[in-house]
């Protein structure tokens, strides 16, 4: 087991000098072999090692044993130790998913909460054998290579080094050590679909074939290799296509589906977090290939395809008004935004219009403001007459026409008099505040920091 370990670390880089690891521990076999090994690895890898442990509540006393045993073993070998418990069971009622699911979130949202405070990484006891089990329950709901890649050795700050080792070679190892562990008797039920193929199908894939697991590893690295090789010139195509939070879809419509559906999966991920499923991935590939459509995937969240681009929003939520008095120097907003306001000279302006190209943008005249001059988000029914428009526009119609993203629209700043808009973030001052040759004194705004003059 122990070669098998390394091996998996050096591989993955998944420790350096001087990691903290939080070691998520059950008190079962793998955990404990485990524990056992990166402990006694310490100062060879020099490594600081917290134990962290979930109750979930679901088998009652034994639950109760379990967490009592790992915190024994934490206290005799002076190891730091946390843990927590969750009636998984009625968490998972109350928001409507599986109970293995509701326990996998709840149990890495507490190791992220000790990781976070640690600045540490997190190491599950997964193994060679829980891998072929995903990827053979993967096959089972239909998969993809991704699926064929089994458990993740590494992901993010979560790293698995028992990754290349198998449940028997763990039994060996827990005797040779006389490492004591505890046994969770719902492993042994058939109420679970993983504990059918565990205690069903694998040991007849073994009957078949005695090398077994090396044969899956094979297929595990390969899957691996592909399946990466395939994100990365997906996600450079992403990149290349994405304009202003959007994506061009003539960049993406010519890819073929192997990039396309992987593109649209990071996009995805990357804005929610959520993964896809094939569904959806098909569904959005179509209206990509139609240029016009809306695909509504779990969370309100919209894949929508519309004079080019494809955006990923989430619907847009109620307007919550919010108004500031205008005022030099530095205001933060009712919504929790900094603005920083400066009063500058004509000639200011003009030596700074030299270099910054996008001046106009932040800028308008001193003279239009008045003492109920304000600052804003949107309202219902507010117009707009835009700088060397002439023409005076709804905000939705205007919104629209410069591609501003739905979610952003209620964020971004206004500057109103109380007769009419001045300027709006993003956009610029309207054609009565527009800097003129006749202009005096230049109101400046910045976003968050002072870019110019002393910034009050």
């Amino acid at each position: 087991m122990k070669s098998n370990v390394i091996a998996a670390i050096n591989k993955y880089n998944m420790i350096k000098e001087n990691d903290t690891i939080v070691v998520g521990v059950s008190g079962g076999a793998d955990s404990m072999a485990l524990l056992h090994f990166l402990l006694n690895e310490s100062d060879n890898l020099k490594i600081k090692v917290i134990v962290a442990h979930i109750n979930h509540c679901l088998r009652g006393e034994e639950s109760d044993r379990d967490e009592k045993f790992v915190s024994d073993y934490c206290r005799n070998n002076g190891v730091i130790f946390y843990s927590c418990r969750s009636n998984i069971k009625s968490e998972a009622s109350e928001y409507g998913i599986s109970i293995e699911e509701c326990g996998r979130k709840v149990r890495y949202n507490y190791f992220n909460n000790i990781a976070e405070k640690y600045h540490a990484k997190i190491a599950t006891a997964h193994t060679l054998s829980d891998s072929i089990e995903t990827t053979m329950f993967n096959m089972i709901r239909g998969t993809g290579i991704k699926g064929l890649s089994g458990i993740a050795p590494v992901r993010g700050k979560i790293i698995r080094p028992l990754i290349f080792v198998t449940r028997s070679q763990i039994e060996d190892y827990c005797v040779k050590n006389k490492i004591k562990y505890v046994t969770d008797s719902s492993n042994l039920c058939y109420d679970y679909t993983r504990n059918k193929i565990r205690l069903d199908i694998v040991p007849k894939m073994r009957e078949i074939n005695t090398a077994f697991e090396k044969s899956f590893l094979r297929l595990k690295e390969q899957a691996e290799d592909d399946c990466s090789y395939l994100n990365n010139i997906a996600k450079a195509e992403l990149d290349k296509s994405m304009i202003n939070g959007m994506y061009d879809i003539n960049i993406i419509s010519k890819l073929e589906k192997p990039i396309k559906s992987r593109l649209i999966i990071q996009a995805v991920y990357n804005k929610f977090n959520i993964y896809l499923q094939n569904s959806h991935i098909d569904l959005i590939c179509e209206i990509i290939d139609n240029s016009h459509g809306t695909v509504t995937i779990p969370g309100k969240i919209y894949v929508k395809v519309e004079n080019g681009f494809l955006r990923i929003y989430k619907d847009a939520p109620e307007i919550k008004n919010w108004k500031n008095k205008f005022n030099e120097g530095k205001i933060l907003t009712d919504s929790g935004r900094k603005f920083i306001i400066e009063i500058i000279t004509k000639n200011e302006y003009l030596s700074l219009k030299k270099t910054d190209k996008n001046l106009i943008y932040k800028c308008l005249d001193y003279d239009k403001i008045t003492e109920n001059t304000i600052i804003r988000n949107r309202k219902p029914g507010d117009k707009f007459t835009q700088k060397n428009r002439k023409v005076r526009k709804s905000l939705k119609k205007l919104f629209n026409e410069k591609k501003v993203p739905i979610e952003k629209r209620n964020e971004l700043a206004i500057i109103d008099d109380g007769d009419e808009i001045l300027w709006i973030e993003d956009i610029g001052p309207s054609e009565k505040a527009a800097v003129s040759e006749n202009t005096k004194k230049v109101v400046l705004i910045v976003i968050g920091e002072c870019l110019y003059g002393k910034g009050n």
